[in-house]
């Protein structure tokens, strides 16, 4: 299957705005845990909405995995090498940086105090003991720049990614549907166990590729999207405290979210220049936003840790952010555009 315009600026504006969402989930303030308001809206908005954006990018890659594979298995080879590029070596250098800045950083603190207010990590402890430690610290679980666990864990799911060929190439061909309905099911089951969920989703998104015609009939997709949008609100806003129910949210909310795209005609959104400039940043914020945004949502607490300054801050500092770094971006791509190419992976 090739994918059309339509689609391309689809998945383009929902990678920018799963990318604002992941961004929300890192806004985090331990610092107002005594806040009942604050927490109560870290809750829903950081913990639970925006907990669609992760199983989205990877039901995405799987898609694009996927598709365009003229020579069937054989292709994955040519997909693992692009992915070298794409993936493993901005995995490397990003971590890489951020170990550099977190050790620039700590010396800095050793100087002036004032500034250990906006370090939350100390690594210069772990350098005394000796490199493995710090190939630990800085590659693997966790990696140091610790959103890109995601690429670690697409990374692996991809190693995996001939056995599901196969297993969708001939399953699909006798039971396509009854397929889809099991994977759903799984996701209901195990949407919040890890690789298991990374591979799940990454599955469903080859499934989706491989198998476009699986789709509700358009007479009924409106009535499934609104009720995926209803389900998912009341789990998002449901005074529950049963951790693993979060992870239905984006069982529903992803559905919702895909169908209801179609119905509002949000692809014209892409018709603004400036929206589609940022579209195109997406990957570059990912990897440059920890631990930029841990010493962004700190300033603020330079000058008052009140909770109406962390509320503002919570709100405000992701969508300044987004569009400092989209800036940034653009200025890379512009002056080094060898560099930035490099580092996002020719993205």
């Amino acid at each position: 299957m090739k994918m059309n315009d339509y689609v391309s600026r689809k998945l383009k504006i929902l990678s920018f705005f799963s990318i604002l969402m992941v961004i929300f989930i890192h806004m985090y303030y331990a610092e107002g845990d005594s806040y009942i308001i604050l927490n109560k809206i870290e809750c829903i908005v950081g913990q639970r909405l925006c907990t669609i954006a992760v199983p989205l990018f990877f039901l995405m890659s799987g898609y694009l995995f996927f598709l365009k594979m003229p020579n069937g298995v054989y292709s994955i080879k040519d997909k693992l090498k692009k992915r070298v590029r794409t993936l493993l070596i901005p995995y490397i250098i990003a971590n890489t940086l951020s170990f550099i800045f977190y050790l620039v950083l700590n010396f800095i603190a050793l100087k002036i105090p004032y500034i250990a207010a906006v370090v939350n990590f100390r690594i210069l402890d772990v350098i005394s003991a000796g490199i493995w430690p710090i190939i630990k610290l800085v590659f693997l679980d966790p990696p140091i720049a610790y959103q890109l666990w995601f690429i670690r864990d697409l990374m692996v799911v991809m190693v995996f990614s001939p056995a599901i060929w196969l297993l969708l190439r001939y399953i699909l061909s006798k039971w396509g549907r009854f397929v889809g309905v099991i994977l759903l099911v799984a996701l209901l089951c195990y949407s919040g166990n890890g690789y298991i969920q990374a591979l799940l989703w990454f599955t469903l998104g080859g499934y989706f590729a491989m198998h476009p015609s699986f789709s509700p009939d358009r007479k009924y997709s409106l009535w499934i999207g609104c009720s995926c949008l209803l389900i998912m609100m009341l789990l998002t806003l449901a005074p529950y405290d049963v951790f693993w129910l979060t992870f239905l949210i984006p069982v529903f909310g992803i559905p919702a979210i895909w169908i209801l795209f179609d119905y509002m005609a949000l692809d014209r959104l892409y018709n603004y220049s400036y929206i589609k400039d940022m579209c195109s940043y997406t990957f570059f914020i990912y990897l440059v936003h920890e631990p930029l945004l841990n010493i962004f949502k700190k300033l603020p607490l330079l000058f008052s840790r009140s909770e109406l300054t962390l509320l503002i801050s919570y709100f405000i500092i992701p969508l300044v952010f987004v569009f400092i770094f989209c800036q940034v971006g653009s200025l890379f791509k512009k002056f080094i555009p060898r560099l930035y190419s490099i580092y996002t992976g020719g993205r």
